[in-house]
């Protein structure tokens, strides 16, 4: 069985899918003869992680980023915002687990950013310098790339748009990295800083992704590019350009679609999704909550024509908990009551 081979069957496994809805792992894998098993992993976690992130930032939304989206091909028949979305998610996702382990020496040939060549204006002075193991982002895009990019073939309006939206995934990964130093010194004077560039966690890259999404673009394609008709409203309502009618060009961290989506307040079997019928809302009142989460049983429930319904239940937790020498936890079980909201 040659390497190849081996990579898809391993990608297989880890995604946890079926031959028949693995559709774009089958094809990724087909694009190169040169991606090894450890990519394989790496881009099978990526897409993992992805999947993962897109449900969390989307679940008080009506589209839940459900993951049927994500392995069966051809949800969507056209580009709508959802599927620059996914693009974007899968991309970030890809890029992301792709640096993290490159860096960790987990991908042949790869290591280590060379951050003096990265960032050339940014000199040592006498209290910093670069050292440690900075992330390297550069290694994660281009394999990014090979693996992902190399599925668009065609030169048409949504072939291009793809491959836009993959970059703005790939670009938020990279917006989102940031320095991290380490303190040296007599007694934590910090008289000198050795300094590195790393990821962050992988939400922060997702709330950025989502903030795209909710100021996405509908675009047009002319001569080969994607274009924004400037008296055209954005999808958020926001004028791209006040009353003008002049042409403008897509900026590369913009999310783009091509036409309007479907009404998700139904079940839609050509576009991948339930409905919002029996999704759960929030109710939940205090500091930290989302204007989304504050307002899902409006947007979810009441202004898709449904009812919002209440059910008290008992919930089982672990409680009164003690330690035991040595080593052991000791706990009570306790049964306390919750009130679940849904859209009936």
């Amino acid at each position: 069985m040659n390497c190849l081979v081996r990579s898809f069957f391993a990608l297989l496994v880890l995604c946890k899918f079926s031959t028949s809805s693995a559709w774009s792992w089958n094809n990724l894998l087909m694009t190169s003869t040169r991606i090894n098993l450890g990519m394989a992993e790496s881009v099978a976690a990526g897409a993992e992680l992805a999947m993962g992130e897109c449900q969390y930032q989307f679940r008080w939304e009506r589209w839940a980023c459900p993951r049927s989206a994500f392995t069966k091909k051809k949800v969507f028949r056209s580009l709508i915002r959802e599927s620059a979305a996914l693009h974007s998610f899968l991309s970030a996702g890809i890029t992301y687990t792709l640096t993290r382990n490159c860096s960790r020496g987990q991908l042949e040939g790869c290591g280590c950013a060379n951050i003096h060549s990265q960032h050339p204006n940014e000199s040592p002075s006498a209290t910093w310098r670069w050292g440690g193991c900075s992330d390297n982002i550069k290694m994660g895009e281009q394999y990014s790339v090979r693996v992902l990019d190399s599925l668009e073939s065609g030169q048409d309006a949504q072939a291009l748009a793809n491959l836009h939206n993959n970059f703005a995934g790939r670009l938020a990964v990279r917006h989102s990295m940031r320095q991290s130093c380490k303190c040296h010194g007599v007694s934590g004077s910090c008289a000198m800083q050795t300094c590195w560039i790393q990821l962050p966690p992988f939400r922060t890259v997702g709330q950025a992704l989502k903030r795209q999404y909710d100021t996405s673009v509908r675009v047009g394609y002319s001569n080969g590019i994607l274009q924004i008709d400037g008296g055209s409203s954005s999808s958020n309502g926001a004028k791209t350009s006040s009353g003008s009618s002049q042409i403008l060009r897509v900026s590369p961290q913009t999310l783009v679609y091509l036409e309007l989506s479907p009404d998700f307040c139904r079940a839609n079997v050509t576009a991948g999704t339930s409905g919002t019928k029996g999704r759960t809302c929030s109710r939940d009142k205090g500091k930290g909550l989302s204007a989304s989460q504050r307002r899902s049983c409006i947007h979810l429930c009441k202004n898709c024509g449904h009812k919002v319904k209440k059910r008290v239940v008992t919930v089982m937790t672990s409680c009164n908990c003690t330690f035991q020498w040595c080593c052991q936890v000791q706990c009570q079980t306790c049964n306390t009551t919750k009130s679940i909201y849904s859209c009936a």
